[in-house]
């Protein structure tokens, strides 16, 4: 076994590895931005007009490494050195999806191209997907005056662009 892969099993599941990759918000922006494809550490620190440091230990240490969740996917010769091209790793959102770690539920994650009425209409869709949330959480309050048993979840909902929304844009 790579002492990449021993790494990954260490920090548990591809749920809990996911949480941690979204733990941060510069990780979240590499996340965002690889959305878009593939790209590296230097050209995300541009982008972000972040320190090259930070843009790499986040990308290379933590979601590669640790978190498993960008793979490694060509290497460019640059100045005698080897720059590091990352992609998002599609499995571990697909292993996520398919877990049973949390009684049956899942997560579902996909990058989808769309353009702006179908963004609002996802949007949409996600408030209505909240309000029905919050009637049967309101239905189980009342049910839960009569003595039933009740089990805990955690319900999230999560839409976002991968690039910055243009001026004036809703």
């Amino acid at each position: 076994m790579s002492a990449e892969k021993l790494d990954r099993l260490l920090v548990g599941s591809p749920l809990d590895r996911v949480l941690r990759a979204l733990n941060h918000p510069l990780r979240r922006r590499i996340l965002r931005e690889l959305g878009s494809g593939p790209a590296s550490a230097s050209s995300l620190a541009k982008v972000f007009d972040e320190e090259l440091g930070a843009v790499s230990y986040h990308l290379n240490q933590v979601l590669a490494r640790e978190c498993g969740v960008v793979e490694l996917v060509d290497t460019i010769a640059r100045r005698g050195a080897l720059e590091k091209i990352y992609g998002l790793d599609k499995t571990i959102w697909a292993e996520v999806s398919s877990s049973s770690e949390l009684g049956g539920a899942g997560c579902e994650w996909f990058p989808v191209e769309v353009d702006s009425p179908t963004w609002h209409e996802i949007c949409e869709a996600r408030r209505d997907f909240q309000d029905r949330v919050s009637a049967a959480v309101e239905r189980v309050r009342q049910r839960e005056e009569q003595g039933r048993q009740l089990r805990r979840f955690i319900v999230a909902v999560a839409t976002f662009p991968t690039v910055a929304p243009s001026e004036g844009s809703h």
